[in-house]
């Protein structure tokens, strides 16, 4: 199983919080970190971003976080699954939400 959870900024801004994305691997009984992805992007690039590391590492789940920029990506990548997945290359992944109790 692969996961990836996102940790969304507002914006390309030097001034604003970094976007950065983890990218875990279960095996063996545990999870293991494979890589860390740190930037600062509008929308559009961080959408496109998203969409190019989940097909990179072909993962399973894309867990968002319900933030401003969070809630649009979340539903821009549910049209996308439901509509069409041939952006993929065939792989599917399931988009979750999460709200951080502490961040």
């Amino acid at each position: 199983m692969l996961v990836q959870s996102w940790d969304l900024g507002t914006s390309a801004n030097p001034n604003s919080d970094w976007s950065a994305c983890t990218t875990w691997g279960f095996a063996q009984g545990a999870w293991w970190l494979l890589d860390v992805t740190r930037v600062r992007l509008d929308y559009p690039d961080l959408k496109q971003l998203v969409l190019r590391l989940g097909t990179q590492w072909r993962a399973d789940i894309i867990l968002v976080e319900q933030s401003m920029t969070g809630i649009p990506l979340i539903q821009d990548l549910m049209h996308l699954q439901r509509s069409s997945g041939a952006h993929r290359r065939n792989h599917t992944w399931q988009v979750r939400s999460y709200r951080p109790t502490l961040d």
